[in-house]
């Protein structure tokens, strides 16, 4: 019984250490809703003569959406509407939304933007939700500044 004793803080340590690694490698799925509240600086980078308008810019304060973003947009009814996709970049995975109603008001813009289901990969894998993107551009340099809201959601 004494050896045994002697042997049992041992094993306590040992367990302890098995259960500390072994519980962070187990990350738990991220659930819920969670609220988007940031602000994007960005570029526009395509020539005004082109069919396809690309943006990239900076998400700051986006949680989960934190990162970067690349947009493609067209023009299909008048040069003050767009549509197109927006992709998300983000250390935890990427995220693309649908913009079906983007307007221009001389230089502001809006658009809603809707989570593409299937599109998340990562920790945004299963995501879905809506954007509201609202910004002004610069016409001389083509630079731009946002803010983005809404939520995204998850099973």
């Amino acid at each position: 019984m004494k050896k045994l004793n002697h042997f049992l803080p041992v094993i306590g340590l040992f367990l302890i250490a098995v259960l500390v690694i072994f519980s962070s490698a187990w990350v738990p799925a991220i659930r819920g809703c969670h609220k988007i509240n940031a602000k994007g600086n960005g570029i526009i980078l395509s020539a005004p003569t082109e069919v396809v308008t690309v943006t990239e810019a900076e998400i700051i304060g986006g949680g989960l959406l934190h990162g970067t973003t690349r947009a493609e947009f067209t023009s299909p009814v008048t040069p003050d509407t767009f549509i197109g996709t927006l992709v998300f970049t983000t250390r935890q995975g990427t995220l693309a939304f649908e913009i079906n109603n983007g307007h221009f008001i001389g230089t502001q813009f809006f658009a809603t933007a809707v989570a593409i289901e299937g599109s998340g990969t990562g920790k945004l894998a299963g995501a879905t939700g809506t954007l509201v993107l609202e910004g002004v551009v610069n016409p001389t340099n083509g630079s731009f500044t946002e803010d983005v809201t809404g939520e995204i959601c998850f099973d």
